[in-house]
């Protein structure tokens, strides 16, 4: 699937409760497009574990590590042609924690608790972390279908063949229901261990 990541489920995983971080979201950043507050001045430093970014405009954010973590993308961390992750989310290690971060003109670069550094470009992690609904990881661009709303008439939704999941067309449709409706009927598909694995592993790359 798109690296499009929703921050709210990513936020319900990592930190101890969404109704905290969404009201902290929202009272220390308030709803100030961050990227166009940019100044030549941005610090850094680590607090509790999280990266805390400050604009000599006085704008304050506190991003935690796994959210900047998911974005490295570094050869390390992703395909550097196809940016698909290397390595699953579970896969970081328990615990992670930011232990330094520095700025530059340009760049935010994190040193974390595991031994791995990465580097960011700062505009770009300010703007996903103020406009998150059209700011990708994976692609430069990324424009969702448009979200169709459904009821009792939708009797027979969208379907697919197993076998053309694998296909770009079947690939397509199949993904495209889900985006726009929040569904697709896979049908005549095996009934053996690995049946759901392969074609979830086939729309993952």
């Amino acid at each position: 699937w798109w690296r499009k990541r929703d921050w709210r489920s990513l936020l319900r995983w990592c930190l101890p409760s969404t109704s905290e971080i969404v009201a902290m979201r929202f009272s220390v950043i308030g709803m100030i497009p961050l990227a166009s507050t940019l100044s030549p001045s941005v610090t850094a430093s680590v607090r509790a574990g999280n990266v805390r970014l400050e604009t000599s405009g006085g704008v304050v954010v506190e991003i935690h590590p796994l959210w900047l973590r998911e974005r490295c993308l570094s050869d390390s961390s992703v395909d550097a042609s196809t940016r698909q992750p290397l390595h699953g989310f579970h896969e970081v290690v328990d615990g992670l924690l930011a232990s330094n971060a520095t700025t530059s003109a340009t760049e935010l670069v994190v040193g974390f608790s595991d031994g791995h550094s990465s580097s960011f470009p700062l505009q770009d992690i300010l703007q996903e972390w103020s406009g998150f609904e059209t700011t990708p990881v994976q692609s430069e661009q990324y424009e969702p279908p448009v979200v169709q709303t459904w009821n009792a008439s939708l009797r027979f939704p969208p379907e697919v063949t197993y076998e053309q999941v694998f296909q770009p067309a079947g690939r397509m449709k199949f993904l495209s229901s889900l985006l726009t409706i929040g569904m697709t009927v896979v049908t005549d598909a095996p009934t053996e261990a690995g049946g759901c694995s392969a074609p979830a592993s086939n729309l993952s790359h």
